[in-house]
């Protein structure tokens, strides 16, 4: 992909050419430059690395200041919240793990809008175990030259 630029160019595999692939062309409005866009993708792993360890401080500097964590309708706000939840999630499911998938990034009235799919493992004596999945929806807001979730919201598939 070629990111920065008026368009996105992205390679696909077809079945209706010899060599099985075609360009494709996908409009994009206003797209955010690239060196945004890395440092944004670069919040997802940051963001499961940290709910998985417990580190409550470096999952709440992730969000800005009021951000805004719905999993499924529980609401957490602000720095000190956040850093509770995430202060919880290894307690209560020793061995989890988040995995985030399919990150699209695009623009938004203020900043950025993303969503990824997520899994959600427990790691046991016996493998893992899927317990969830779902899709983040995001908003993300650029604060001193650096970008944070402002609100995040998870959407169990089930």
């Amino acid at each position: 992909m070629v990111l920065g630029q008026k368009y996105i160019l992205c390679t696909i595999d077809t079945d209706r050419d010899a060599g099985g692939y075609s360009r494709v062309v996908v409009p994009a409005d206003d797209p955010l430059p690239s060196a945004d866009v890395v440092e944004i993708e670069h919040l997802y792993p940051r963001y499961c690395h940290a709910v998985d360890a417990g580190d409550g401080q470096a999952f709440a500097a992730l969000f800005a200041a009021d951000g805004v964590l719905d999993v499924a309708g529980t609401r957490h706000s602000g720095t000190a919240a956040l850093a509770e939840f995430a202060l919880s999630v290894p307690l209560a499911l020793p061995g989890i793990r988040h995995t985030a998938s399919n990150v699209v990034i695009g623009t938004s009235e203020g900043g950025a809008m993303g969503t990824a799919d997520l899994i959600v493992q427990v790691v046991g004596p016996d493998g893992p175990t899927m317990i969830t999945s779902g899709r983040y929806t995001d908003l993300i807001v650029q604060i001193d030259g650096a970008w944070r979730f402002a609100t995040r919201t998870f959407t169990p598939d089930a």
